[in-house]
């Protein structure tokens, strides 16, 4: 929601006024954009008179202040959570996780229960993912299990998932899932190539080197590719050169791309309104721009349907056609534990952000 003079604002003019309407106040003075950002308790705010339930309930503020610090390298926030500097830290790598685990006075937990889904994300609109085989074909050629080991090494805190729609959701579905049935397929994958046409071009792979699941995954999909004959090579940068460069349509020799990685919340998954990855509307939608009509009218009956048995049903036939098309593949399912010190409390649970009302620090 926003006022109308911001909202008349020119679209290339920046609007710099924040208003809210929530429990806290945004702090500009002592923000300090890209490494701290500071939220005031705002007294004159009157919280429902209910328990928090999600985003959703009674919002009581228990903190007079609430500092978010961007601190880059792994060890030295670490540090910071174990000498009291900071008090909860988001995303710690799965690898410090003992270290934390061995601190008495830390604790582990996992917000997100469901977790976050992992994909690859094809574009559609040029050779060798324009062809409708080249894409099946990466369903072939990945392993769930690579990735996830990859990254994330404990297999407590992964899972592999065919469904379209994420595991543990309302959604979930195994409809045409026969390729994760099947599993790797190297000759089917190259057979599938050679269908579409592929004839030695490159395959470019974007890979984000800032972020460990992105860039494991990059040089993973790079690498099978490779097994089978393809040409792939990979495209290095941060996560903002990403989101860059994953925007152009033009073909790779004028800026554009083949292959991304990116990941969201198993939530959003089960939401094929919600979510633009899960729409399959051509140049009007999201980056990769599949198009399939039928698929559409499917998506905007999921959104008319009244009750879940309906939703459900309709899921289970987008998923058949988002399977037989591979806008993107998924590359699996894992939950990011949270570690903070044992005198905060009161964290509510939610996909993809992290509520501080209810929180208490003694």
């Amino acid at each position: 929601m926003m006022r109308k003079k911001d909202a008349e604002t020119d679209p290339f003019q920046q609007v710099s006024t924040r208003v809210g309407s929530g429990p806290f106040l945004f702090n500009e003075k002592d923000t300090r954009p890209g490494s701290r950002y500071v939220f005031d308790k705002w007294t004159k705010y009157v919280p429902r008179q209910e328990p928090p339930n999600g985003l959703a309930g009674g919002k009581v503020v228990h903190l007079d202040q609430v500092i978010w610090d961007n601190i880059a390298d792994e060890q030295t926030a670490t540090a910071a959570l174990q000498s009291g500097e900071i008090d909860f830290y988001e995303l710690p790598p799965i690898d410090l996780l003992p270290q934390l685990q061995s601190d008495p006075n830390i604790k582990i937990d996992v917000l997100n229960k469901t977790g976050n889904v992992g994909i690859a994300r094809l574009n559609c609109l040029h050779p060798p993912f324009a062809s409708v085989d080249a894409r099946r074909a990466m369903l072939y050629l990945l392993n769930q299990t690579d990735f996830l080991k990859a990254t994330f090494g404990n297999p407590k805190y992964y899972r592999t998932c065919p469904s379209y729609f994420g595991c543990g959701t309302p959604m979930e579905t195994d409809a045409n899932t026969d390729w994760f049935k099947q599993g790797v397929d190297l000759a089917k994958a190259k057979q599938l190539f050679q269908q579409a046409g592929y004839s030695g071009e490159p395959v470019l792979v974007l890979d984000a080197t800032n972020i460990a699941f992105m860039n494991n995954s990059a040089q993973l999909i790079a690498g099978q590719l490779q097994k089978i004959g393809v040409k792939a090579q990979l495209a290095t940068s941060d996560w903002g050169g990403v989101v860059t460069r994953r925007a152009v349509m033009e073909p790779d020799d004028k800026g554009g791309w083949d292959v991304f990685i990116t990941w969201g919340s198993a939530y959003a998954f089960s939401n094929p309104i919600a979510l633009n990855a899960l729409a399959l509307n051509g140049k009007q939608g999201w980056y990769g721009w599949p198009s399939d009509p039928d698929y559409e009218k499917l998506r905007m009956q999921w959104a008319t349907a009244t009750d879940d048995a309906t939703r459900n049903a309709i899921a289970q036939k987008l998923a058949v056609l988002g399977w037989n098309d591979v806008p993107e593949v998924i590359l699996g399912q894992w939950v990011s534990p949270s570690a903070m010190r044992k005198n905060v409390s009161g964290f509510i649970g939610v996909p993809e952000i992290i509520p501080f009302w209810n929180v208490t620090k003694t």
